[in-house]
Formats: structure tokens, sequence, C-alpha cells
């Protein structure tokens, strides 16, 4: 998440941005969106390749998407949830 609003807050000259986190059918998904004017896909840098390598890393996806209206940067990938085995006041948390 972070290299996705240093990169809008650099390279965009967006006004607006935002964030969404949803988990949903065993996967967390996060979503920057941006109003910037985009960057071509000829410019991808490290840092987008580290989101997409961070992605498939946990078994999941990254999808970055530019025009001149803005970007989307989509990061999907698996969470396993487990019983929790911590109590505090004999109730398990």
């Amino acid at each position: 998440m972070r290299e996705s609003l240093t990169n809008t807050a650099k390279h965009a000259s967006a006004e607006h941005s935002s964030v969404a986190l949803t988990a949903a059918d065993g996967h967390i998904t996060l979503e920057i969106t941006d109003d910037g004017h985009g960057s071509p896909a000829t410019t991808r840098r490290s840092g987008l390749a580290n989101i997409e390598k961070r992605a498939t890393i946990r078994g999941g996806t990254s999808e970055f998407r530019s025009s001149s209206s803005g970007t989307v940067v989509r990061w999907r990938v698996p969470y396993f949830l487990t019983p929790s085995t911590r109590t505090e006041n004999g109730l398990n948390l």
C-alpha cells in the first residue's frame, strides 16, 4: 500500500486518492485508486514489480491499470483463518 500511495504522491498529480480494503471469498483485496494523469505501461518501475512479487509470493495477484483519468492498483491475496488459542479472562479471542 505504501508503494502505491508514494507513487500517487510523487508522480500522479492527483487531486484525490482512495484506499479500499475488503475481505471476502477467502481473499483480502486492497485497491488504491487516484484521479491523476496516469502512467504508461512502459514506465513501470521497480515499485510496481515489488507489489506484483509480494502478491505472487503469497499466492495472490496484482493488477495495475492506468489511463489519462487515473490509476487503479489492486492487490489480492488469500487469507486463512485459524482458531484463536489466545484467551483473556477465560474467553477465547
